[in-house]
């Protein structure tokens, strides 16, 4: 059954979208997907496929009545050939401008789906279905896409808000033990930037955190998403406040290049990025041991 546990708006004015976090969510998607097959409007879908061969009943009962393209799991993805294979997919599949496209998977298929999303005709509307604890408190929230070049990551993309995102926190449970870890440093940063009550949270309920048990989860989460949103809806383009969800990510960024983004996790770089920048703050006097 089913089971919505919380939800919210990051309120953007005709840009706003809703956000519903709960477990055994695939119904719910199937039955988004056969109301807009209904109407008339064509879906399409990108999926990991990492998680499609570790959830292979959720993707049957989410992809059943639309066509989907496997996406392979890695940055690597994130790519102008993937790009190029995400548009003639969205071509051949005859989506106009009333169609939509899920993102399933983690920050590398949300980012490379919201920017073929962004550019396909002008626009068309995209959903966040994100399957790691990374994406679900970061990259599917927040409307930032983005592919990488030769020159650097996340270089070419747009602004570009989903229109809902539906988190299905029982799909975590095939998440490999170190993604979840990594996903924690991003938790962990809107505690440190924030949210004292979320990082009380993480100091009381380590043991249920760590095992993954209970409504824990959809608590952090929760809490996680709720900070986003209140600097996202302050500051949509990163012109001032938003900088703030950095914290951590310009250390992080030059650790994950110097291995060439594949020896170390976006959140484990993240982590060390975080310790690095509150070193030096205790080294200028800004913050106490």
């Amino acid at each position: 059954m089913n089971s919505i546990e919380k939800s919210l708006t990051v309120s953007l004015g005709s840009r706003s979208y809703p956000i519903d976090i709960g477990r055994n969510l695939a119904g719910k998607l199937g039955e988004f997907i056969q109301m807009n097959i209904a109407v008339g409007r064509k879906g399409v879908a990108l999926v990991d496929e990492n998680f499609k061969a570790a959830q292979p009943e959720f993707c049957r009962n989410v992809l059943h009545a639309i066509p989907h393209l496997g996406v392979p799991s890695g940055e690597g993805s994130k790519s102008v050939e993937q790009l190029s294979k995400t548009w003639d997919f969205l071509a051949q599949s005859k989506i106009d401008r009333s169609g939509f496209l899920l993102a399933i998977g983690g920050g590398v298929v949300g980012d490379l789906a919201g920017f073929a999303a962004a550019s396909f005709l002008r626009g068309i509307s995209f959903h966040q279905v994100p399957t790691t604890l990374l994406a679900m408190v970061d990259s599917s929230v927040g409307g930032k896409t983005a592919i990488n070049i030769s020159t650097g990551k996340n270089l070419v993309g747009a602004f570009y808000n989903p229109k809902g995102v539906i988190i299905d926190t029982e799909v975590l449970n095939t998440l490999p033990e170190r993604e979840f870890k990594a996903g924690l440093a991003e938790v962990i940063k809107y505690g440190l930037i924030q949210n004292k009550y979320l990082l009380s949270l993480l100091k009381n309920n380590t043991k249920k955190i760590q095992s993954m048990s209970g409504r824990i989860i959809e608590e952090i989460i929760f809490e996680s998403i709720k900070t986003k949103s209140k600097v996202v809806t302050k500051d949509e383009k990163e012109n001032g406040i938003r900088a703030i969800l950095n914290f951590g990510h310009t250390f992080g960024h030059a650790i994950e290049a110097e291995g060439k983004y594949k020896k170390i996790l976006h959140g484990e770089a993240v982590a060390k990025g975080m310790i690095i920048a509150s070193k030096i703050s205790y080294l200028e006097n800004l913050i106490s041991s």
